[in-house]
């Protein structure tokens, strides 16, 4: 068990101390304290927790701070849907505006045109290195390509909707606007540079898990091979413990071989 967490209050029965090593019995708690409600029998079976498949979609581990593809989807669905009114909108007011051509034809569809591939980059980003990272690196370009259609598209509308006095009044927006965006920096700042402590922090603990999996997998290989090893040298040893007793019996059996010789001849005696 980890060291910040063995000051968590926990029932003594579902704790197990041996020497300094303090471990939860986990499976124990789940059982007693969800399962028991949690299956098809219990009061709530409408979520069931009696099974690891029923578990997995609570207990993923989040390796990354990008968004999983289930909330992605569901940004898409919305930037998609609501976007693509609003940059129409402004897109098709802007062509009926009286500015030149040249002005209203790359201008009237950019912005839904730069958000359809700014939505797609999120999707191809999550694709391996070095592609996934360098199409990431396009989002903001395309997000603020996007951001500069839209404000030209509504500034140049308004400016062609409306007299001189209207145009003040549009200055003064815009300008009360930027003035509001730029005190509004300092607390983006500072959000952003929490992310990004975050993001690190989630790193490193990723890069510490992978060097504590790695030693686990090196010091169960280890004991693995020192026990094929001690099997190897005990089946040397049984062999050669026969061998030797093949070769005493051998031995044995040779020695019960005694050659019996016939008694010499004599002559007899002579009278």
């Amino acid at each position: 068990m980890p060291a910040d967490k063995q000051e968590l209050v926990i029932t003594p029965k579902y704790v197990l101390k041996k020497d300094d090593v303090v471990s939860v019995r986990i499976k124990a708690i789940l059982t007693d304290r969800c399962v028991r409600c949690h299956n098809k029998d219990g009061e709530t079976n409408s979520y069931l927790l009696d099974r690891y498949e029923h578990w997995q979609p609570y207990v993923k581990v989040k390796t990354a701070t990008a968004m999983s593809p289930e909330k992605l989807a569901q940004t898409t669905h919305v930037h998609l849907l609501g976007f693509s009114m609003l940059y129409g909108l402004t897109g098709l007011i802007l062509a009926l505006t009286s500015w030149p051509g040249w002005i209203r034809l790359p201008l009237a569809p950019l912005a839904l045109v730069a958000q359809v591939i700014d939505v797609s980059l999120w999707w191809l980003a999550r694709m391996d290195a070095p592609t996934g990272p360098m199409l990431a690196e396009m989002i903001p370009i395309s997000g603020m390509i996007v951001a500069v259609a839209l404000f030209l598209q509504i500034l140049l509308s308004l400016w062609s909707l409306f007299g001189t006095w209207g145009k003040v009044v549009v200055a003064i927006l815009i300008a009360a606007a930027f003035g509001g965006g730029a005190g509004m920096v300092p607390k983006v700042q500072k959000y952003l540079a929490i992310e990004r402590a975050a993001a690190v922090s989630t790193e490193e603990d990723r890069k510490k898990a992978d060097e504590e999996k790695k030693k686990q997998d090196e010091a169960t290989k280890k004991e693995e091979d020192d026990r094929k090893a001690a099997e190897e040298k005990n089946k040397n040893d049984e062999e050669a413990r026969k061998k030797d007793e093949e070769d005493k019996k051998k031995a044995e059996e040779e020695s019960k071989k005694v050659e019996v010789l016939p008694p010499p001849l004599t002559e007899p005696a002579g009278e």
